[in-house]
């Protein structure tokens, strides 16, 4: 016999197969389309999109996570299912199917690794397992809430390790536009929602859209998102007007985070662009920027009152440049999210500080109780079921009283390795191209989670996705480096003229 005559056969049968499988699934969609079973579709289509990406991703496995995280939102099917843990599925289905069939070549050769992400992890696993284990002997139920804010700190050192392990960076430029397009997306979203609220719900698939809950004030987080990658790309481009449509996308999400009504989210919108002008050494328009915003403040100081001529969302947002005076009742709409902060920061304290034990270790998590949404519920009783949920809408309350002081050095050891390498060529040569934008997210959002952590966030998520990626493309950028994960600076799907430096 022929030698190829095997090769020949199977590849005939599975063609052959593949077209019985495309046959029966279009037939199934006709028919659930003809009978109006829009459920039934929905999860053919779902399943569908799962195999075909299953087999055809290969080295962009990765893509789904970054975008599931910039889009937000989830499915409801009786209870939530977070669309960044449908990413993270999407995410290593594939790279099973890689790793199986070609474990070799799906290795990454030359990276500088760290057991730091397997320490974390093993240590958020087994602080999950005790809190369940106790839940279950004190008999409390709802253990799919405990699981859920576990997995919101299991999954970022998941990912650190099978990335640095079988993640390739020679694909940046399609990664940084797909998770651009899913910020755009969510940020046009929000601003629809300011006049078409009831834009939320996609019946049929049941996908909530992540204004579904927040409303419009999912703008304080989408926009903030949006404007560094328009600060990534406004860097990268030579074309002026291209540049020029950034820099209106800049501007744009200022407003936008404004309207989202958040304090913290306008003063961090700030920071991201005088982190940016710093980095790129442009002193002149830093000093120009911050004059502008040393002269704001002196005049919304001298009179505050003149917030009221702006919307409401707007002055909840600038009164975060704003002095508290007896003099001026502007803070007055706020006192209350004040006191509610307040009391979640220090309960989070008293908690961390509890006992020796908890110092170290930190405390369990506890099922959510319907308490919280109770008519008669007071702002103690929530207060409770927050603290007991980990929900100190602090990143640093969060860590220290959930995992205590060994989960904080281990966060703050892994933060350092993954962004020591990505800091040091950004610090030197700015934003050049791709790889370099993903060094500024991963410090830019590092940065931002550590100086704003006192008021805002949660567990570090998406900064130890970006820091991940950034440090995996430094090390392929090294000599030595794995040179099959190089980014190909010739790349043709590079927007515009990304890849050679701007001269802004």
């Amino acid at each position: 016999r022929h030698p190829s005559f095997d090769q020949n056969s199977s590849n005939t049968f599975t063609t052959w197969a593949l077209a019985a499988i495309a046959v029966m699934v279009g037939f199934s969609i006709v028919k659930s389309v003809a009978y109006g079973d829009i459920g039934s579709l929905a999860i053919l289509l779902a399943l569908t999109f799962t195999v075909a990406w299953t087999f055809s991703a290969r080295d962009n496995w990765w893509f789904a996570l970054p975008a599931a995280v910039s889009f937000g939102g989830f499915f409801f099917s009786g209870f939530r299912i977070m669309l960044y843990e449908i990413g993270m599925v999407l995410c290593l289905l594939p790279l099973a199917l890689s790793v199986l069939s070609a474990p070799q070549r799906m290795l990454t050769q030359g990276r500088r690794r760290s057991a730091l992400p397997y320490i974390l992890l093993a240590y958020v696993l087994a602080h999950c397992a005790l809190s369940m284990l106790r839940a279950r002997a004190a008999g409390e139920y709802g253990m799919g809430s405990v699981f859920r804010v576990y997995f919101a700190a299991l999954w970022p050192p998941a990912f650190v390790i099978v990335f640095l392990l079988y993640g390739r960076t020679h694909r940046l430029a399609a990664a940084l536009r797909l998770v651009y397009g899913m910020a755009l997306l969510r940020v046009v979203l929000g601003t629809l929602a300011l006049v078409v609220p009831q834009m939320l719900y996609l019946p049929g698939i049941n996908l909530v859209l992540p204004t579904a809950v927040m409303g419009s004030t999912d703008l304080r987080y989408s926009a903030l998102m949006f404007v560094l990658f328009s600060l990534c790309y406004a860097r990268m481009t030579r074309n002026r007007v291209v540049r020029g449509l950034h820099i209106a996308m800049i501007v744009l999400s200022g407003v936008l985070v404004s309207f989202g009504a958040g304090r913290i989210g306008f003063v961090m919108y700030l920071f991201s662009i005088v982190f940016f002008l710093a980095v790129h050494r442009q002193r002149a328009l830093l000093t120009c920027l911050l004059s502008v915003l040393a002269a704001a403040v002196i005049v919304l100081n001298a009179a505050p009152d003149s917030l009221y001529r702006l919307p409401s969302p707007v002055r909840r947002a600038l009164s975060s440049l704003v002095i508290h005076s007896k003099f001026s009742t502007v803070h007055e709409d706020v006192r209350l999210s004040d006191v509610w902060h307040f009391e979640l920061a220090r309960r989070g304290r008293l908690e961390w500080l509890k006992s020796p034990l908890t110092f170290f270790f930190g405390n369990r998590i506890r099922p959510f109780s319907k308490d919280f949404d109770a008519y008669s519920a007071t702002l103690f009783t929530r207060l409770d079921v927050a603290a007991g949920m980990g929900t100190y809408e602090s990143g640093l309350w969060t860590v220290l009283a959930c995992t205590g002081v060994l989960g904080a050095l281990l966060y703050i050891g892994l933060f350092l390795f993954l962004c020591r390498d990505p800091w040091r060529q950004l610090r030197a040569h700015g934003i050049r191209d791709v790889a370099y934008a993903f060094y500024f997210l991963a410090v830019c959002r590092t940065i931002m989670w550590v100086a704003f952590s006192w008021i805002a966030g949660h567990f570090p998520t998406d900064e130890l996705m970006f820091a991940a990626i950034a440090k995996a493309a430094a090390d392929d950028r090294r000599p030595g480096g794995d040179a099959s994960c190089m980014l190909d600076r010739g790349e043709t799907d590079l927007p515009g003229d990304v890849g050679r430096e701007s001269p802004t």
